[in-house]
């Protein structure tokens, strides 16, 4: 984040602050990234898998003061659900 605020950049951690993010990613962002993998039938091929996984992701997210490790963790966990329904 200080790098981001050295180069003047405006992201969710520094306009929100970091509970004030997780928060914002984890009521609303996870969840309606759902509602759009329901709405473009993907979530039919595996519905209790997907909704397990957003959960889990939405849990992880909202640890916060778990250190930069932990983050990186969380978002590699997102990256490969994300990954795995992406069928282009």
């Amino acid at each position: 984040m200080k790098g981001d605020a050295a180069m003047g950049r405006k992201t969710l951690p520094l306009v929100f602050g970091d509970v004030g993010s997780r928060r914002l990613l984890a009521l609303i962002a996870i969840p309606l990234q759902g509602v759009v993998l329901w709405h473009a039938q993907i979530t039919h091929i595996a519905p209790v898998l997907l909704g397990i996984s957003h959960v889990f992701v939405a849990w992880r997210v909202l640890q916060a003061g778990r250190g930069s490790k932990y983050d990186h963790k969380t978002y590699m966990v997102g990256f490969v659900q994300r990954a795995s329904v992406d069928r282009r």
